[in-house]
This record gives C-alpha cells, structure tokens and sequence, in this order.
C-alpha cells in the first residue's frame, strides 16, 4: 500500500495547501536561480491538482493529451491528496517498481514474486479519512520504536538509481559511448522524436547536466532498435 513515502507526496501535499499562492508566484521564481528538484517542481505546477501530481511523477510535464489518458485511473470519489496516492498503488507500483524486478529476475532465470496485497490492508487503507496518517509514514515509524526498531526510523530513504549525472560528469567513455549513440539514434530517426527531446538529444553535452535520465533513457531505446536489427 501506499502510505505518502515519496518525496513527490510530500510536494504535492504542499502544493496543494499552498496552491493558489504557488501559482500566483511562480512566474517570477522561475527567474530565481535555483537547483534542479526545486526547478522541476515549479515547472510541473498547473492549476489542476491532477496535472500537477501527473508532472511530479514524471521526468518532464506531459501533455494535455497524454494527461487525459489517465483520466479513468484516479478515483474522483477520494480526495486529492488520497487520489494521488491511489494512483501510484494502480500505476506506479504495477507498470514501474515490480514490473522492473520482474524483469531482472527474469533475466537471471530466477523467480522473484511480490507477495499478494492482503484484502484486509486494502480494506484498512480505503477506510482511513484522517489523511495525516498517510503523510510520512508517521504511525508505521511509531510502531517501529514501540518494537525496539528506533533505528530503523532514523534510517535515511535512499533508492538503487544509477548515478548517472556523476558519470556524465566524468566526460570519459560512458559519456562518449552515449553521445555517440544519441547522435546515430537522432540521424535515422530524429523525425520521431519530440521536438523538446530532440533539441537536447542533438545538443546532449549541455543537456546532461539537468535532464540525464531523459538522455539515458533514450539512450537505451536507441541501443535497444539497434540490437532488434540483428
């Protein structure tokens, strides 16, 4: 289940007590300099909570277009803040986090599989109204120290992402192999990219010190199209 862990919880929860100071302010932060987090966040902000939650889970703004697509996924009967959290449970967890170990399980010829959700944890979490019990965790670590695991609660919330923009900024082969790739990958089938992406993809030396992980991925597409040839 979802219990507000993620640091884009955490901002769209504060975007949406803030929200109509946020967006009479935000033309003129953008002119502030600032890093990429807090950047990307003032980019993703609209006037539609659920335009605004689609944009923090993704790497750039989507489209009015795509973000209409997901217009049946959230639950108009929950509250905002509850309907986002709803929505990583149905998309985020199904099509991102578990997909992906399966998937390297898979590769290794292992069998790995997340243990079913017990219906009587769903059946909890749709009956709770107080939605600052779903905010940080707070309850689940209050739980943890009553059991002796205080340390655990102080323990720092860190991923397995590859440290991408350290890699870039090395400019040594890893950058070199990709910028290659990007460049070939833009050659034969630059028409078919998004205008924004192809702009970074034909420019990626400057583009990789904000949007890494868009380069890396399209990266991958390109070694991907390029093996399907063989």
């Amino acid at each position: 289940m979802n219990y507000g862990g993620y640091s884009r919880h955490g901002a769209f929860d504060f975007y949406l007590k803030n929200q109509n100071l946020l967006m009479m302010l935000q033309p003129w932060l953008n002119y502030l300099p600032m890093g990429r987090k807090t950047k990307k966040f003032l980019n993703s902000l609209e006037n539609n909570p659920t335009k605004t939650f689609l944009n923090f889970t993704a790497l750039e703004p989507i489209s009015d277009d795509l973000a209409s697509e997901y217009d049946r996924v959230f639950n108009s009967k929950l509250s905002p803040y509850k309907r986002a959290l709803d929505f990583d449970r149905q998309v985020y967890l199904v099509q991102d986090v578990l997909k992906i170990h399966d998937q390297a399980l898979m590769a290794h010829s292992l069998e790995g599989r997340a243990p079913y959700l017990s219906g009587s944890m769903l059946a909890f979490w749709n009956e709770i109204q107080e939605e600052s019990v779903m905010k940080g965790k707070v309850w689940i670590k209050e739980l943890l120290i009553e059991a002796g695991l205080e340390m655990v609660t102080k323990r720092e919330k860190f991923g397995f992402g590859l440290p991408l923009q350290e890699w870039f900024a090395e400019e040594g082969s890893f950058s070199k192999r990709v910028f290659n790739r990007l460049e070939l990958f833009e050659k034969s089938y630059g028409e078919y990219i998004p205008s924004p992406i192809r702009e970074m993809v034909q420019n990626p030396a400057p583009a990789a010190k904000s949007h890494f992980l868009i380069l890396y991925n399209i990266f991958l597409l390109a070694e991907w199209v390029e093996l399907k040839k063989l």
